[in-house]
């Protein structure tokens, strides 16, 4: 299976290059780092592999309320790694695993798609609460890997400017742009090209999770990286910043920005209740 892949060790180079990476403070959001163990397969490759690879890599992966570019972030996924690993039986590995409410109700497909109710998502955190640890996880790595990067880096840099941050300047490489370049049929998804080169997606992963760490392993065949790792069973894990939520309203869901009840100090009234003796005490308007 190598040989496929010989000569295509440099990749092109998307972005501008970045400062040198630093380490990722342990938080809520982004967990201790973990060992994979690898299991080294037989490689005709002329040199070690993955010789060429930078020294510490992010794969990443989103999910979102549909694919306009005015949609929303539902969840991000990270899978870091430090390569000198790949030279030994264990392997560091960070997790990131995060869910926002996107202050809007998805798509049908994109719902389908991630399976996140809008009624559990309008319960979790904002994106803007871990801006900073999106942004220094991203920053630590010395290459950012996304299958189809444009588009995500698109989505996650309008969230950032949302939240008042900006995307970090990095070194980023697209799978799904390498994987073009084999001249393979059977599409580009993702799965598509994770099947044709037959990287298996392990039975309990799935979610945004899952397609970042395929992500990491479809970047790794590409640049000839012959070991198979496996994941630790604690480092699949549902987002860190999953928040608890209530049962649901029996029948249909309150709009969006429809509280179940007044917030405490508010009245409800309509414009007519805005006449004197109306029985609505307006503050009398502050004289020069």
């Amino acid at each position: 299976m190598s040989r496929w892949f010989r000569g295509f060790r440099d990749r092109r180079k998307t972005g501008a290059e970045m400062s040198a990476p630093g380490d990722v403070a342990d938080s809520a959001a982004v967990p201790a780092d973990r060992v994979a163990a690898s299991e080294p397969q037989p490689s005709d490759a002329s040199q070690p592999s993955g010789a060429s690879l930078p020294a510490s890599i992010v794969a990443l992966d989103i999910e979102t309320t549909g694919q306009h570019s005015t949609d929303r972030l539902v969840s991000v996924a990270a899978v870091r790694i430090e390569t000198a690993g790949l030279h030994s039986d264990r392997m560091r590995v960070r997790p990131l695993h995060l869910i926002f409410d996107p202050g809007r109700k998805c798509d049908p497909a994109a719902e389908a798609a991630h399976g996140y109710d809008d009624w559990l998502l309008r319960h979790q955190g904002e994106f803007g609460e871990f801006a900073d640890d999106i942004v220094g996880f991203l920053s630590s790595a010395d290459r950012v890997v996304a299958h189809n990067c444009v588009l995500k880096m698109g989505f996650l840099g309008r969230e950032l400017t949302r939240a008042g941050r900006r995307l970090p300047f990095m070194t980023t490489s697209c799978t799904m742009a390498t994987y073009r370049e084999l001249n393979l049929n059977g599409g580009a998804s993702l799965d598509a090209a994770c099947r044709q080169l037959e990287i298996e997606r392990p039975a309990h992963l799935g979610d945004t999770f899952g397609d970042a760490w395929l992500t990491l392993c479809l970047y790794l065949r590409l640049n000839d990286v012959t070991e198979h790792f496996d994941l630790p069973a604690d480092l699949v894990v549902p987002p860190t910043n999953l928040r608890e939520v209530p049962p649901p309203p029996s029948g249909a869901l309150p709009p969006r920005g429809a509280p179940g009840l007044p917030a405490a100090g508010w009245r409800t009234v309509r414009l007519s209740d805005l006449q004197p003796g109306a029985g609505l005490d307006l503050p009398e308007q502050k004289r020069a």
